[in-house]
């Protein structure tokens, strides 16, 4: 919660929502209770009405849902009327809206095709853990599919194609029923490469969710993307682990780019970020300021650290000398190499 909202309600509550000095006509500072001051576009509602709505503008904005409610149910419990009443019912629609697609989960998933094995069908499951009946009722959305490759001489290859997603309009959910809607065609290959990552991505824009008859808004739903893994077929489809790697490090003086490679794109996605953390320290003692040796495992590292992971002269850098750092936890903002310097 944010700071300056814990305050100004803090302080509301102690007052009841009571009077307070009104602000200066002259400032668009909204509401000032000694050195705390809160901008906002409510703070023109006059009297005792102004604290509440500056809090509640804050919370809403936060998005501190529950703390906003409790100011808006003290709020409406006060019967305002005019503009107040107006502006209060938009912040529940608001609230109201927010609550209801809280209680959707949409999720991308692939199923195959019987009657055309070369490609896959990208469907979009939703379900909502409400007991009535919801509409989702959105505009088109973007859906974006990236393929992310690596060939045998440890080459990166990497597509971005983007489509717009519709039939979005009217989502119609039942509780306890899994609504599934097709998104397109997409074609399993691998165009030469020996592993492929590909991952899809929905965004979706604004509209309303309906309970019933009654529209709520509906803004930033999300939904959980999807990512795939796919290995050559002349690849031992056997999970690898840290050791596996660590091993072939500490085999010899020499390790070659492919083999080091093959042992990388195996490694289970959701245990990247560990291998990943447990091998570099052994591979910055290996390179020992080598430039070829560096070469012969970049690929490798750069598999394994995912698409935020910088490449070239900063992999170099850090294997050549970072020390090592915990590596982020959300997956959506890609796996940064641990102390990886920004510029």
């Amino acid at each position: 919660m944010g700071w300056g909202v814990r305050c100004l309600l803090a302080w509301l509550l102690s007052t009841g929502l009571g009077a307070c000095s009104s602000t200066p006509e002259d400032s668009e500072a909204g509401v000032s209770t000694g050195a705390l001051v809160f901008r906002s576009r409510d703070a023109d509602v006059s009297g005792y009405q102004a604290p509440a709505f500056a809090a509640l503008g804050a919370a809403v904005a936060d998005g501190e849902d529950e703390m906003a409610r409790a100011i808006l149910d003290r709020i409406l419990a006060r019967s305002p009327e005019g503009e107040a009443r107006e502006r209060a019912l938009a912040y529940d629609r608001i609230l109201r809206g927010r609550a209801l697609v809280r209680a959707v989960d949409l999720s991308l998933r692939l199923e195959e095709l019987p009657r055309d094995a070369g490609h896959q069908r990208l469907v979009l499951d939703a379900v909502q853990r409400t007991e009535d009946v919801l509409r989702l009722a959105l505009l088109p959305g973007t859906l974006e599919h990236r393929r992310s490759g690596v060939d045998a001489l440890g080459v990166q290859h990497t597509e971005l194609e983007t489509r717009t997603a519709d039939r979005l309009d009217e989502v119609v959910l039942l509780p306890g029923e899994v609504r599934s809607i097709p998104l397109g065609r997409f074609p399993v290959r691998l165009d030469g490469v020996i592993a492929l990552r590909e991952r899809w991505r929905l965004l979706l824009r604004s509209g309303e969710i309906f309970l019933g008859e009654q529209g709520f808004p509906a803004a930033h739903v999300p939904v959980t993307p999807l990512e795939v893994d796919r290995l050559s077929g002349q690849l031992d489809p056997e999970p690898t682990t840290a050791e596996d790697l660590l091993a072939l490090l500490d085999a010899g003086e020499e390790v070659a780019l492919l083999d080091f490679l093959a042992l990388a794109v195996r490694v289970d996605p959701e245990m990247r970020g560990d291998v990943l953390a447990e091998v570099l320290p052994s591979a910055s003692r290996w390179v020992s300021d080598s430039r070829e040796r560096y070469e012969s495992l970049e690929p490798a590292l750069l598999w394994l650290a995912g698409e935020g992971a910088l490449g070239g002269d900063g992999l170099e850098d850090w294997v050549q000398g970072e020390s090592v750092r915990t590596l982020p936890e959300d997956p959506d903002s890609g796996l940064d190499l641990p102390g990886a310097r920004r510029d």
